[in-house]
């Protein structure tokens, strides 16, 4: 496991790299990698075969692959990406949910709600066409954070607080990659949109048990 941990980071660090200097061949290769390499990790943590929550997982992973490779395509797929990052949060929210308890957890969606209302207001007038899409995406992306957070409330699971994770650092990278597309790219956004979104997706990998 270890070993896996060090290759991504390896892999990850060139993929950031190569984007930086706009090495195209090398990003070709090593973004799928590296999101390859955390799906074995997710693979490795499975201990049962017909294990649902671990299923759901690594077929979302498998659909962040997808978003990954249409992402850096030199035609703009930005809607394809989308798309599969969609399915791939959708599988996420049905992996982890497991209903609603009490009124309390509408308590643990504000904030959530709160941030996605605030991020949407500064962006969608920069969007175009892309308005409805984007909605879409922030809302099922509000209910991975808040579903995320509502099983890490009343769980004292490791794994509950790992998916808890994945779910912050994908808003976090979602939120910087929608800033860069549509409002400006920072010299730091490369960076920051990488390092959290493959940390999200490791640490979704850990929460299978």
């Amino acid at each position: 496991m270890t070993i896996l941990i060090i290759s991504i980071i390896i892999s990850a660090l060139a993929y950031i790299i190569a984007e930086y200097n706009n090495a195209s061949v090398i990003k070709y290769i090593f973004k799928p990698i590296t999101t390859l390499l955390v799906i074995i990790i997710a693979c490795m943590q499975m201990s049962n075969l017909q294990d649902i929550y671990a299923d759901l997982i690594i077929v979302g992973l498998l659909f962040s692959l997808a978003g990954d490779i249409f992402l850096m395509h030199p035609r703009d797929r930005f809607v394809f990406g989308l798309g599969s990052f969609l399915i791939a949060h959708i599988l996420f929210i049905i992996a982890i949910s497991d209903g609603l308890n009490s009124v309390y957890d509408f308590l643990i969606l504000l904030p959530a709600a709160l941030y996605t209302l605030i991020f949407l207001k500064l962006i969608l007038p920069k969007t175009g066409e892309m308005k409805l899409p984007v909605i879409v995406y922030a809302l099922v992306l509000m209910i991975f954070l808040w579903q995320a957070s509502v099983e890490y409330y009343y769980s004292a699971e490791v794994s509950a607080f790992y998916a808890f994770l994945g779910a912050v650092l994908f808003v976090i990278s979602d939120s910087f990659l929608a800033h860069a597309r549509f409002i400006g790219k920072k010299f730091y956004s490369i960076a920051v949109i990488h390092i959290t979104y493959w940390m999200a997706l490791v640490y979704l990998a850990l929460s299978i048990k």
